[in-house]
């Protein structure tokens, strides 16, 4: 029993833990299940070699046992090959039909294999030397069918990995592909050589080499497929083995020298002596994992220390990014400095959890809606983690989800997503096509991951802020933002009942004259479209001069001015200019012109808060108010579309070149005293403006005789005004002498 080879019978067992290890790791999947045949082949055909030294001394069992590695042999072929059509990818669609006709040759000789002599005569353990060797007398049909049948096997399922590295759609599926073609390669062609080739020329020392060396390289096989889809690539799988490797050889070399030189020359050391030596050579392999290997595992590992730099970089950076779009352009930045994808596409869900449209495309050229109704999202549930093509396409908890998966991998052009999650809900997805050179390996993957926290986190502030952005505009639709400004505030969650502040402000009344009628020939939708038509137009102007719409009115409505009467009185002959443009394109339908009065007048006034906790609403509160509103009233009375106040007159001007006449005083209701009223015609048409200017002499002197009540004089002057051509309904109001028109002279302060 004094034989080395026998410790080898360690080998099976520690291949078949494996290959058992492999099939509980996901036993639905029907690679693992395939893998344990594989696996647990090998481990027979190498017990089957290394038992036989243990029955050297009997040949009839060192030859039924090279039989039974022979049969072994040929099953392991037959079902690498069968595997070789399934891994990664599954090849064929009649998985069954396939292992039977593949399996079906070995099933035929296994009987004639084991139990005739057909293959194997005997087989015998001689002592050559210092080493025992096994010698096999073959059968007749050894060489003409079994060795063939072997190769044939090896280099089909070469052919197929070839098929199944070009199909490949990612960098992992083609390292499994390659790492397990190698193994099966490299372990078949060592075992053909050293159990069939060899023998066949008369070497036999070397037989059991194969099935050594055949060891670790099913090792790795499953290694490969235990740990290509979990947390650590390949590559820096290799990396690390290799690292552990050379500690564990460096270190049992330091100790080893120490113990052989002590052993081999006791005579040269005492108990101190041989002592201190071994302290040494242990402070040496201390010293070479804490100071050496970390720097190696460095070198080895030094792309993963690169991404972690730029994950910190690039969580610094988001925190000073306060919108969504600055913070998708730094991460659209950021994957393709480092990853170099071939497209980038970021999509944010709008409002409800139905739709998400595209907020950045990076050489992306796919669609820029994921309904998640149509495209049958809505039963996937939410991943918090990188999802990868390759894994939902082979790993089982994405099983029920494969189908959708892959369609939504192929419609939108990438082979990963990353959720954007906040508050355990999906609010956005980024997608990354494949690598413009190679593919994702793993350590690039967990930099995705480490990069993901700090993208949920920023991705969730920058929706809270945008939201309440928007949520800020959109309540400045109904509490106008210069409105909170005068009040002090910046948002309108400052606001409080009773905020209030008085300051001199210019008042702007535009009211629709005729609505009335108008709104009588129109339903109440054609009501609300007119009104908004008809706004859309005036507010515009309104902003454009400084000033902001405190109230709408029905056909009306109120704007204030914080920068004086100039602004007001501008935005007033602005609002009449695009109105008389509507008119001209068509104005409302039915062709009835639109036309408007406006009043403008200048004072102080109290702009605040009003209501109660539940309900509020910003107001004006002012005499001054009431005297706009009033002086735009009169309008109708003079047949104008726009009449200022004294106080505004004298700010604006009322020399000859200016376009404005003296209307008179005007007796108002809630007003003691008349107030002196001012036409601005610079919005009439050109022949009225130039009449009006060219008999404004002649109606201020009229205006003038009226109020100081000398009648005939006066209707004389408005006489005149008409004979020039000028249809002057303020002549006529003058002329038929309306109640309102005072015929007392009053000071310019009456209207303040």
């Amino acid at each position: 029993m004094n034989n080395p080879y026998i410790v080898n019978v360690i080998f099976p067992f520690i291949m078949a833990m494996l290959a058992v290890f492999v099939y509980i790791h996901n036993p639905g999947r029907l690679q693992n299940r395939v893998f344990l045949i594989i696996g647990v082949c090998a481990a027979l055909f190498i017990l089957s070699i290394f038992v036989g030294y243990f029955f050297e001394d009997t040949p009839e069992v060192t030859t039924l046992l090279n039989r039974l590695a022979v049969m072994f042999t040929l099953f392991q072929v037959a079902i690498h090959l069968y595997f070789s059509m399934i891994f990664p990818m599954v090849l064929i669609r009649r998985l069954l039909v396939a292992l039977v006709v593949i399996c079906g040759p070995v099933l035929l000789l296994a009987l004639p294999v084991v139990f005739t002599d057909l293959f194997v005569k005997n087989m015998v353990i001689r002592t050559l030397g210092d080493h025992r060797v096994m010698v096999r007398d073959i059968g007749i049909l050894y060489t003409p069918l079994y060795a063939p049948l072997v190769v044939s096997y090896i280099l089909f399922a070469c052919a197929v990995f070839v098929r199944q590295y070009r199909v490949a759609t990612g960098g992992i599926a083609r390292k499994q592909v390659l790492y397990t073609a190698l193994a099966m390669a490299g372990g078949g062609v060592v075992a053909t050589v050293s159990c069939i080739v060899l023998p066949l020329m008369g070497i036999t020392r070397y037989y059991q080499v194969g099935p050594l060396f055949m060891a670790p390289l099913y090792v790795t096989t499953m290694a490969i497929n235990i740990v290509s889809l979990r947390a650590m690539d390949i590559d820096q799988l290799m990396a690390k083995f290799a690292l552990w490797a050379t500690s564990l050889v460096v270190v049992t070399a330091l100790i080893g020298v120490a113990m052989t030189d002590i052993l081999t020359h006791p005579h040269r050391y005492n108990l101190a002596g041989a002592t201190l030596l071994l302290l040494v050579c242990f402070m040496g392999g201390l010293i070479y994992m804490l100071l050496i290997q970390p720097r190696i595992s460095r070198r080895l590992q030094r792309k993963s220390y690169r991404y972690a730099a730029i994950v910190d970089q690039f969580h610094g950076n988001i925190l000073q990014l306060k919108t969504l779009g600055q913070l998708a352009q730094l991460i659209r930045r950021t994957l393709d400095d480092v990853l170099q994808p071939e497209n980038i596409s970021i999509f944010l869900r709008q409002s409800g959890n139905i739709r998400f449209s595209l907020a950045l495309g990076h050489k992306y050229g796919g669609p820029e809606i994921i309904d998640v109704k149509k495209d049958q999202l809505g039963k996937i549930p939410g991943f918090d983690m990188v999802i990868e093509k390759e894994q939902v396409a082979q790993k089982k908890e994405y099983e029920p989800h494969r189908k959708t998966g892959m369609h939504y991998f192929k419609k939108f052009h990438c082979i990963i997503t990353i959720p954007i999650i906040y508050e355990e809900k999906i609010i956005g997805v980024i997608n990354l096509g494949p690598r413009c050179r190679g593919f994702y390996n793993r350590a690039e993957i967990t930099f995705l991951e480490k990069m993901m926290t700090g993208i949920n986190v920023a991705f969730s502030n920058a929706m809270l802020l945008d939201h309440i952005e928007r949520t800020n505009k959109a309540l400045t639709r109904f509490v106008p933002r210069k409105g909170l400004e005068i009040m002090g505030h910046d948002n309108i969650i400052d606001v409080k009942l009773g905020d209030c502040v008085q300051r001199e402000m210019t008042i702007v009344f535009c009211d629709v004259k005729g609505f009335t009628a108008l709104s009588e020939q129109m339903t109440p939708r054609e009501n609300f479209q007119f009104l908004n038509t008809l706004l859309k137009c005036i507010s515009p102007v309104v902003r454009e001069h400084h000033g902001f719409i405190d109230k709408y009115m029905g056909d009306g409505i109120m704007a204030l001015f914080p920068g004086g009467p100039r602004d007001g009185v501008d935005a007033a002959i602005g609002v009449l200019r695009v109105l008389d443009h509507y008119n001209r394109r068509g104005g409302m339908s039915g062709g009835f012109p639109v036309q408007v009065g406006v009043g403008v007048h200048t004072g102080m006034l109290m702009l605040g808060t009003i209501g109660e906790e539940q309900r509020m609403e910003s107001t004006v509160i002012s005499d001054a108010v009431n005297l706009s509103q009033r002086i735009e009233q009169m309008t109708r009375l003079f047949g104008v579309s726009l009449i200022v106040s004294e106080a505004v007159a004298a700010h604006v001007g009322k020399d000859e070149k200016s376009n404005i006449r003296h209307l008179g005083h005007v007796k108002l209701k809630g007003k003691r005293a008349p107030v002196s009223l001012y036409e601005r015609f610079d919005a009439d048409p050109e022949p009225i403006r130039k009449l009006k200017q060219r008999t404004r002499t002649l109606f201020e002197k009229g205006v003038a005789l009226y109020s100081g009540n000398d009648r005939a004089p006066a209707l004389g002057c408005f006489h005149g005004v008409l004979a020039t051509g000028l249809d002057d309904a303020a002549c006529h109001a003058y002329i038929k002498g309306h109640e309102r028109l005072a015929v007392k002279k009053c000071g310019d302060r009456n209207d303040k």
